[in-house]
């Protein structure tokens, strides 16, 4: 096979602002990952280009050193990389280096609180599958569509040149209208400097993990009417497709 630097650029990314911490309160501890802390934040003075914007933020402030995930100079570049999509938790600043407190760090949406996690992370019993709370119960519409929105989410992460590293229902947020939010780019990898051959096995390592999150979700599918058998039947085939032992037939996520 010939080997060559890969010429696919890139899609081109929304410019993120910089942002003193100064300029924003703090307020209670959101959730802590292996990469950083998250806490709600209040502008106490909003950037003139977000200005109109809610006034309500989260701010990720990462740990200054390599972490189980990785280092998080990487998160950050990977995170910013990854442009903007409706299944994405949408970043709209970083911290100001220049700033005095030089906290490396990202400032999103914050998320409302109709939403919740899909799964629960790993337990020493489960390994590398996530666990669910008990009396879990999806229907085959629900699993259809986070189907839907996930591959539209990942599709668009790999066209950037983007891999996330870490499919799990753990890192997947829901709300009753089954709307989803995907997020945490601590394992992510950027892919721009690799040949498309390389890109394409890579992208089909992440189907693999899409088909473990399909997997997952259907151990808790409800019953299924006749007229959601045949979904219920495509969504099963499609499982398999992307958990082939052989990579080469997984799909695409655009397919």
């Amino acid at each position: 096979s010939q080997v060559n630097s890969n010429t696919d650029s890139p899609k081109s990314c929304p410019s993120v602002i910089d942002a003193p911490l100064s300029d924003i309160q703090l307020g209670e501890l959101l959730g802590e990952g292996a990469s950083g802390l998250i806490y709600r934040g209040d502008w106490l003075t909003q950037p003139p280009s977000l200005i109109g914007t809610d006034n309500h933020v989260a701010v990720k402030i990462f740990k200054g050193d390599v972490t189980s995930d990785g280092y998080p100079q990487d998160e950050l570049d990977c995170c910013l990389n990854a442009g903007e999509h409706e299944n994405l938790i949408k970043v709209i600043a970083k911290l100001d280096q220049t700033d005095t407190q030089k906290k490396l760090g990202l400032i999103m949406e914050l998320i409302p609180p109709s939403f919740y996690n899909l799964g629960l992370p790993p337990s020493l019993v489960t390994c590398s599958r996530d666990t669910f709370e008990q009396g879990t119960v999806f229907n085959i519409q629900t699993i259809a569509s986070i189907a839907l929105q996930m591959a539209n989410a990942m599709t668009h992460l790999h066209e950037n040149g983007i891999s996330h590293g870490d499919v799990y229902a753990h890192n997947t947020m829901i709300n009753d209208q089954n709307n989803v939010l995907f997020g945490d780019f601590g394992a992510a990898t950027n892919l721009n400097d690799l040949v498309p051959l390389q890109r394409e096995a890579m992208e089909r390592i992440e189907v693999r993990a899409f088909g473990c999150l399909l997997d997952d979700l259907l151990q808790f599918v409800d019953v299924c009417t006749d007229s959601q058998a045949d979904r219920l039947k495509a969504v099963t085939a499609l499982r398999d497709l992307c958990m082939a032992t052989d990579c080469n037939t997984r799909p695409p996520f655009i397919e």
